[in-house]
């Protein structure tokens, strides 16, 4: 492979990767805000999010910190790493209705 193919690959997937970066940071923010809940997210997840923890996605609620966060996914039974893309229905609902709860 040439070093130019290389590098404009390796600027490509950079690019990407901050753009990502980016969107998940306004996601942050906006839920931080209120202006998007967590259960909003869950339930039906922007791109940006769908490969963010859903750990993360909770944790950027005002007055969330790890803790809580872990006690209600192990309610759930749903591991604190698990992508947001990649639960189930049953998944999505159930931690939805737990956070509309709270």
């Amino acid at each position: 492979m040439s070093t130019g193919v290389y590098a404009e690959q390796r600027h490509q997937a950079l690019k990407l990767a901050n753009a990502v970066r980016i969107d998940r940071a306004r996601l942050k923010r906006r839920i931080k805000a209120g202006e998007i809940t967590a259960a909003q997210v869950i339930l039906d997840p922007p791109s940006a999010a769908l490969g963010w923890a859903v750990v993360d996605v909770l944790v950027a609620q005002r007055q969330w910190g790890a803790v809580k966060a872990r006690r209600l996914l192990r309610s759930v039974e749903i591991g604190e790493h698990r992508a947001v893309g990649s639960l189930t229905n049953r998944q999505r609902t159930d931690l939805a209705g737990r956070l509309r709860q709270r």
